[in-house]
């Protein structure tokens, strides 16, 4: 998928990326798989590494930054360093 598919095009309708809209399915439904796993592919897509990807889904997941390096075995300073990478 190119950035292409995310500006106005010249007839005036915007075109919604599937991923995109399988996001706001999952929010408004709250099919919590089904969001961790869109999640992903937003942070994959934006071109994050696979540990940042895990940190920004569970994050959104409602988790807080003791509880993400709880579940990833890791150090809590690694978790908020990683989310500031994610946040530049």
């Amino acid at each position: 998928m190119s950035i292409s598919t995310l500006r106005k095009p010249s007839n005036g309708r915007h075109i919604v990326p599937l991923w995109f809209k399988d996001i706001l399915h999952a929010i408004i439904y709250s099919d919590c798989v089904q969001a961790y796993t869109a999640i992903h592919a937003i942070a994959l897509f934006l071109g994050a590494e696979t540990h940042d990807r895990r940190i920004l889904a569970l994050h959104a997941h409602g988790l807080n930054h003791t509880q993400i390096a709880a579940r990833l075995k890791v150090s809590r300073y690694s978790i908020i360093r990683a989310m500031n990478r994610l946040l530049k």
